[in-house]
């Protein structure tokens, strides 16, 4: 009997997929998922899905900045600390709509959510972003049952991406560990979410598999997974007389 447990795992997650594989994959699905979405069956119904792909895509994205040099260091890590706050803030007015749907505008959940207003976070700076991160992880997990899980982890990537951008631009080796912790935190998060994805689709397309090119190139990780394939048996030589 086939086992089942194999649909509940993640296949993102093979080492064997590099962060540059990965990031390609994922520009390219997301750009089918759009087309899709303009079209056909799939038309308006995947409104959901982008948005809840693009947040953790950026907060992976935000983590690969270059250390080849240490100035390359320096000027990466500052484009990927914009980056990654620029992605904070707009996830912060997306999902503000959410919880305005949820809970109403005004409202105390509403005002505890956004102290100051929405206009309060457009305008966050490097010294008080982390602070206003924090925030979002700690009352979208308070509220969690309303929201959703897949706020929660949008916000605890965003906020893993900014503090590893920020924590690259320390030479110190503790630093540095906790950058790569972060990319992987934050890689971890959209390995889920392209999870997701693929279980969504597989109930979209049950019985008719071919479709899935429509909104996935496996062909772009189709490297990473024939490396562990093992290499066809020797042929056996002849039987004598044969």
């Amino acid at each position: 009997m086939i086992d089942l447990k194999k649909y509940l795992m993640i296949p993102f997650s093979d080492p064997a997929i590099s962060n540059g594989e990965l990031k390609k994959f994922t520009e390219d699905h997301l750009g089918r998922m759009r087309r899709q979405n303009q079209q056909g069956g799939l038309l308006g119904k995947l409104t959901a899905l982008i948005a809840a792909t693009e947040p953790p895509f950026a907060a992976f994205v935000a983590t690969l900045s270059s250390r080849e040099t240490s100035g390359a260091v320096k000027e990466g890590d500052t484009l990927a600390m914009t980056a990654a706050m620029k992605a904070f803030k707009d996830l912060v007015r997306r999902r503000a709509s959410r919880v305005e749907d949820k809970f109403g505008k005004p409202s105390q959940q509403y005002e505890e959510f956004f102290p100051g207003g929405l206009s309060r976070y457009g305008a966050a700076n490097l010294e008080n972003v982390e602070q206003m991160m924090t925030h979002m992880v700690t009352t979208s997990t308070k509220y969690v049952a309303q929201v959703g899980q897949d706020m929660v982890t949008e916000f605890t990537a965003a906020k893993a991406a900014f503090l590893a951008a920020r924590g690259g631009q320390n030479e110190q080796k503790g630093e540095v560990a906790d950058a790569i912790r972060a990319r992987e935190a934050a890689r971890g998060a959209l390995e889920i979410q392209l999870t997701r994805n693929l279980l969504f689709f597989a109930g979209e397309f049950l019985g008719e598999p071919e479709r899935l090119a429509d909104v996935i190139d496996q062909s772009i990780l189709k490297e990473a997974a024939s490396a562990e394939e093992p290499p066809p048996a020797p042929t056996p030589p002849p039987a004598p007389g044969g």
